[in-house]
């Protein structure tokens, strides 16, 4: 859920729009409604593109030794 990923990553709600929606932009992520009772809610699933650079960005770090995200 969106609202999940904002508190996740510590970003401002302006901010994080901005990133998710450069994100579905790239097809990296793409974004759906969700019934929640009588309100709706966005959620968001991973592509195939978005899996392989984050790959991508997981193997360019190994290299320059730098901690993943999920590793700290």
């Amino acid at each position: 859920m969106k609202t999940h990923l904002i508190q996740e990553c510590g970003l401002k709600a302006a901010t994080a729009e901005k990133y998710l929606s450069k994100l579905v932009e790239a097809k990296y992520i793409e974004s759906y409604e969700e019934d929640w009772g009588e309100r709706s809610r966005t959620r968001y699933r991973v592509l195939p593109l978005g899996v392989e650079r984050y790959s991508w960005f997981l193997r360019i770090n190994a290299e320059l030794d730098v901690e993943a995200p999920h590793e700290r």
